[in-house]
């Protein structure tokens, strides 16, 4: 889906809009007593879940350029919920997610000028519509077992401490996620738009 997008076969990226939700005690039932429980651990929904939705999405479409953001405590014992717009330079977007809904589901949309494509994980495929109107053409995916991603990142991170391989990820794409949570908070702290800087996203985006 994102060769398809950068290779301008639905045109130029217009709009993102991302919704992801699970019940995260069912898939973490130890939350209370790990770092998940207090933020400046690195816990709840934005630093511990919203920032990987964000990063795929400026995978997407090119890192964030400003955000004004929504989050709260509605169920679990850190802010569960969090709703945040984004600007990825002339691109809109719009971020969404919980961990308290039954279903465990994780959908990225990108609307683009002459198409929209859709990633659904947690039906192991992306899709795309060109025509108004028309039907998803639908493109099947391996299906991957929840944890196998968190082994991946692992394996790619030891790899690259040995020197085996080059980092997947660059201390200024880094830098970048860390400023989109810094600013997530900051801005339903205190209120408003807050302006990053945009240079993290990884090669190949636009």
């Amino acid at each position: 889906m994102r060769q398809a997008i950068v290779e301008g076969r639905f045109g130029r990226p217009l709009t993102i809009i991302a919704q992801s939700g699970q019940y995260f005690p069912l898939y973490r039932p130890a939350y209370r007593d790990i770092y998940y429980n207090k933020r400046e651990t690195g816990g709840g929904a934005v630093q511990d879940a919203l920032t990987h939705v964000i990063n795929a999405g400026e995978w997407l479409v090119g890192p964030v350029t400003r955000l004004v953001a929504d989050i709260d405590h509605q169920r679990v014992d850190v802010e569960d919920t969090a709703h945040v717009l984004t600007r990825h330079g002339s691109v809109m977007g719009c971020f969404n997610l919980n961990q308290h809904q039954s279903p465990n589901e994780s959908t990225i949309t990108v609307i683009c000028t002459q198409g929209t494509a859709r990633f659904e994980f947690h039906e192991n495929r992306w899709r795309w519509m060109i025509e108004p109107g028309s039907n998803w053409h639908d493109e099947a995916i391996p299906t991957l077992e929840r944890d196998r991603l968190f082994y991946l990142q692992a394996n790619a991170f030891l790899d690259a401490v040995e020197k085996r391989c080059k980092p997947l990820c660059t201390i200024e794409e880094a830098k970048q996620t860390l400023s989109v949570n810094l600013a997530i908070l900051q801005s339903s702290d205190k209120g408003g738009w807050r302006r990053l800087l945009g240079g993290g996203c990884n090669s190949g985006c636009k």
